[in-house]
């Protein structure tokens, strides 16, 4: 019980150990929606590279970001980015915020060469915001 209240309020005195499943090295990143009845619909597409905690994410326009991995819990992790604010500036990303906690990656399983995940948030897993996967360069 003193570990599950501490893990909701998104704090934690706990090790929290990395997830196996995410190593260093290079991945396709694919965020999309899923859909029992339509085309599963991609959201986000881009490039990451993943070392010692730290990540460069690129996109097919050029852009990329810089930042940390921070570990929540086992294999779920946040994306911290550097140099970007991450303050919502709407009232509903504010209730979201205040509400659910953080937006957040779980990892889920291994396929061949592709780690699924789904996204959620550090103060309520039971939401599912999107899935997706990485899928590791050769």
């Amino acid at each position: 019980m003193f570990k599950i209240l501490f893990a909701f309020f998104g704090f934690s005195t706990l090790p929290v150990e990395n997830c196996d499943l995410l190593k260093n090295g290079k991945y396709e990143f694919i965020q999309y929606t899923p859909s029992k009845h339509t085309r599963t619909k991609i959201t986000s597409k881009s490039r990451l590279v993943i070392s010692n905690d730290n990540f460069t994410q690129y996109w097919s326009n050029g852009d990329s970001v810089k930042g940390r991995i921070e570990w929540v819990y086992d294999c779920t992790f946040k994306l911290i980015h550097v140099d970007q604010t991450t303050e919502e500036s709407s009232e509903l990303g504010k209730l979201l915020a205040r509400s659910f906690g953080d937006y957040c990656f779980e990892l889920q399983r291994r396929k061949g060469r592709k780690i699924l995940f789904r996204t959620t948030y550090t103060g309520n897993l039971h939401v599912t915001t999107s899935e997706g996967m990485f899928v590791r360069s050769r």
